[in-house]
């Protein structure tokens, strides 16, 4: 008997997709500087509302914030700040969709969400040590401040596609299931096929 998986999918690195990729593919890839995307916006925030350094990191999927200039904020600007924050990242390249932990917290999020992907930000969320701002990338492109390699942190396909092998030729009919599943169904249908 047999049960082989790995861990998770990855992301084909940028650089081999623009050169190897389908053209359509090749059009979508880039490798976006994370360190660029904080500056462009503090800059923005430091003209606007005089807050110098407060977006202080950037960790797939989340911006944070520098909570010593949060703690110095009233409510009331902290939102304009958040409302700015997530104007620029929409215009920025390569990011498809933003929300705040506020809305990521929110109760009705997980009936809001167009696209099944989104529910990928909610189920990682944590209020301890997640960010701020949450991004979803385009489809291709990575978010880093790394100049070369690839990761898996996005709800796409290649990031999230993890084969699943089972065999046990007395208890298992061969075949090839294409249906999405949990991971987290896995210990559960191994028990009932071992039973």
């Amino acid at each position: 008997d047999v049960c082989s998986s790995d861990l998770h999918g990855v992301m084909p690195m940028s650089e081999l997709l623009q050169k190897y990729g389908t053209e359509e593919v090749q059009k979508l890839a880039e490798r976006i500087d994370s360190n660029y995307i904080i500056s462009i916006i503090n800059q923005v925030l430091r003209k606007r509302h005089h807050v110098t350094d407060f977006i202080i990191g950037f960790d797939m999927p989340a911006f944070y914030f520098n909570t010593e200039q949060i703690a110095r904020i009233s409510p009331e600007k902290m939102e304009q700040i958040e409302k700015d924050i997530k104007v620029l990242l929409k215009i920025l390249p390569g990011i498809a969709k933003v929300w705040t932990r506020k809305e990521l917290l929110s109760p009705n999020f997980d009936k809001q969400v167009k696209d099944h992907r989104e529910l990928w930000y909610t189920r990682q969320f944590h209020p301890a040590r997640s960010g701020d701002v949450f991004i979803m990338p385009r489809k291709y492109a990575y978010i880093t401040d790394f100049k070369t390699g690839t990761s898996h942190c996005t709800p796409y396909e290649y990031d999230t596609h993890i084969p699943l092998i089972l065999s046990s030729p007395s208890r298992i009919e061969p075949g090839v299931l294409k249906d999405p599943i949990s991971i987290l169904s896995v210990p559960s249908n191994l028990a009932r096929i071992l039973e």
